[in-house]
C-alpha cells in the first residue's frame, strides 16, 4: 500500500547559512490494512515524515509511493488528522464533515448522508447539529477524524491526534480508533510520543533515532487485532512497551532498519 524508499529531508536556514538534516535513509513498507505507529525522541523527524507521506512537504532525497503512484503533492487517497483542532467553529459538526466533500462531485443530499454516516461511525451523530465549541476536546477530535474519513481515504495519517487530551480520554479514543480501523479496513500511519499508545494500537511500531531520524528498529506486536485498552495489563503489552522503552532509553547512533549496534556508522555527523 505505502512504500517509502531512501527518504531524506534537509532544511536550510538561509538566515544562518546552516542546514538541519531531519531525516536520512528511511525505508519502510506499510501493507494494505496495517496499523503502523512511529515513535522517537522529540525532533527526530516523525512529523516531517508524515508531512512528506501526505504530500505536504517535498523530500530532499528518496520517494514515497502508494502502490505504483509517486506521491509528490496532496493525494485524495491520503487523509491527514493533526493534533490541532481543524473544525470551523461557525459550522455545525455535520456541516464541518460535509464541507470537505464539496469537491467530491456528490450531490448535497449525498454529502449530508455521508456526513451523518461518518459521524455515526465515530460516535457523535447525536451532536450533528451542535457546533464544535459545544463539545469536549475528545468529541471535537472525533469530528476532525470524521471530516477526514468522510472522503474515504485509503491511507489515514494521524499526527499526535490525542496529544492534547487527558489519559482517560486518550485511552477511550484509542479504543474508538481501533474499532474504526477494523470496521473500515483502512491503512493507518500514526505518529505518537506515547509508548503505551503505540504498544496498544499498532500492528508494528517504527522506532526512530535522534536527528537525523533513521529507523532504528521495527517492533511487531504480539497483541491480537481485537486488542483494546483492556489488554494494557497483559504480558504481551508489557513485552512490547518494555522493548520500546529500552529502544528509546538507549537510542544509539541510528542507522538502517534494525537495532543499532557498535558497527553502525551514521551517514552524516550532525551537531
Amino acid at each position: 500500500m505505502l512504500r517509502i524508499d531512501d527518504l531524506g529531508k534537509t532544511f536550510t536556514d538561509e538566515r544562518l547559512g546552516s542546514e538541519i538534516v531531519a531525516l536520512s535513509g528511511v525505508d519502510l513498507d506499510v501493507e494494505d490494512g496495517e496499523f503502523v505507529s512511529v515513535i522517537g525522541p522529540s525532533g527526530c523527524g516523525k512529523s516531517t515524515l508524515l508531512d512528506i507521506v501526505a504530500g505536504l512537504e517535498r523530500p530532499t532525497t528518496g520517494t514515497v509511493h502508494i502502490g505504483d503512484e509517486l506521491i509528490d503533492r496532496p493525494h485524495p487517497d491520503v487523509g491527514v488528522v493533526f493534533q490541532q483542532d481543524a473544525t470551523f467553529p461557525w459550522l455545525t459538526n455535520r456541516q464541518n464533515v460535509e464541507f470537505g466533500l464539496r469537491r467530491s462531485g456528490l450531490s448535497k443530499r449525498d454529502r449530508d448522508r455521508r456526513a451523518m454516516e461518518t459521524l455515526e461511525l465515530v460516535g457523535v451523530e447525536a451532536f450533528a447539529e451542535h457546533r464544535p465549541g459545544q463539545l469536549s476536546g475528545g468529541m471535537r477530535q472525533r469530528v476532525n477524524i470524521a471530516r477526514v474519513l468522510a472522503a474515504r481515504p485509503r491511507i489515514l495519517l494521524l499526527d499526535e491526534p490525542f496529544g492534547a487530551l487527558d489519559e482517560q480520554t486518550r485511552l477511550r479514543l484509542g479504543d474508538e480508533l481501533l474499532r474504526i480501523w477494523r470496521e473500515t479496513g483502512g491503512t493507518v500511519l500514526f505518529i505518537t510520543h506515547g509508548l503505551s499508545e503505540a504498544a496498544l494500537l499498532s500492528d508494528r511500531i517504527v522506532v526512530m533515532t535522534p536527528r537525523p531520524g533513521r529507523i532504528k528498529e521495527i517492533v511487531t506486536s504480539p497483541l491480537p487485532r481485537t486488542r483494546s485498552s483492556t489488554d494494557i495489563g497483559s504480558a504481551e503489552f508489557a513485552e512490547v512497551a518494555g522493548r520500546l522503552w529500552e529502544d528509546l532509553s538507549h537510542p544509539g547512533p541510528g542507522g538502517a532498519e534494525g537495532p543499532a549496534d557498535s558497527s553502525t556508522t551514521p551517514k552524516e555527523a550532525v551537531g
